[in-house]
């Protein structure tokens, strides 16, 4: 008797936690958000969209009409559905979990000084958030492991404070995924070690916390969402044949065209680097391993 009032309650406990319905905005967000909470986690930006253009779908508005919690990161697509989305559900909560992060400017633009137009052009930051000096805010906090913890940390709290009765499950699904990013990130600082050169070059400046907590530099082809001009590819060819770059990693949401270019001037090759990947402790240990390969060419 005393074992079927045990197993009552213990379903009764679990089904109420599976009833948390969470929405994220990006991938690596689920990898958070599913290993925190047993219910529904619905990710905004699908697989091979990109977070600065990005439109919710319908069917997706739906669900988060009937959604507990939503997970901004900090993306561009956010400052036009932010609000939108904040409406729709009666009891949706919106937690801002990066802003227990210091964000970094994405990157240092083309030219210092210039006045610089982010008026919709493809790819572009419009409606990103800002530094008090104007500088736009890197979003991508998801590719340092530190940071990687204190998004959980916050998103643990969250659940916490929605189904208090799970407390201690919460606390204890954190406690195992702060040790598996923990375990991810000794393993990407053990491969990123010995190298011949820290630069590295991308596309799209999608690497810069990266870059910080493992003492490398990235050098971005595009800056501002905007392709580089004659003189800046020239300017870029230049430095990739001084430091001995000859890999040009892209993401897959967006053009080849200038990596390309820049690829072909110093006989070099184009190779996918992608920061959206939900497996976030398998594609941080692999892009480490390209990147170590791509510096020690």
């Amino acid at each position: 008797m005393r074992l079927i009032v045990f197993l009552s309650i213990f379903l009764l406990a679990v089904s109420a936690m599976a009833e948390v319905k969470t929405v994220v905005s990006v991938l690596p967000q689920h990898y958070i958000a599913s290993k925190l909470s047993m219910g529904e986690v619905m990710v905004m930006v699908e697989r091979g969209a990109s977070p600065a253009v990005y439109e919710p779908k319908p069917k997706q508005m739906a669900y988060v009409a009937g959604a507990d919690l939503y997970f901004p990161v900090g993306v561009p697509f956010e400052k036009a559905w932010l609000e939108r989305i904040a409406s729709a559900g009666k009891e949706l909560r919106v937690v801002k979990c990066y802003e227990k992060v210091e964000r970094r400017p994405i990157a240092a633009h083309h030219h210092e000084g210039e006045a610089h137009d982010h008026g919709g052009e493809e790819h572009g930051h419009e409606g990103e958030a800002h530094s008090h000096d104007g500088e736009i805010l890197d979003p991508h906090i998801w590719l340092s492991p530190p940071m990687m913890i204190k998004l959980a940390e916050c998103m643990r709290d969250a659940y916490i404070e929605e189904d208090p009765a799970m407390k201690v499950q919460y606390q204890l699904r954190y406690q195992a995924l702060k040790n598996s990013i923990a375990d991810t990130h000794i393993k990407v600082q053990n491969i990123l070690t010995e190298l011949k050169s820290r630069e590295f070059m991308v596309f799209h400046p999608s690497w810069g916390y990266f870059a910080d907590e493992y003492g490398l530099e990235q050098v971005a082809v595009e800056v501002d969402g905007k392709e580089p001009k004659p003189a800046e590819l020239a300017e870029l060819i230049r430095r990739a044949k001084e430091h001995g770059i000859d890999t040009v990693f892209v993401q897959p949401e967006f053009s080849k065209k200038s990596a390309e270019t820049v690829a072909k001037a110093i006989n070099g090759r184009v190779e996918v680097l992608d920061p959206l990947d939900e497996n976030w402790s398998a594609n941080m240990i692999r892009s480490a391993e390209k990147i170590k390969e791509a510096l020690n060419r």
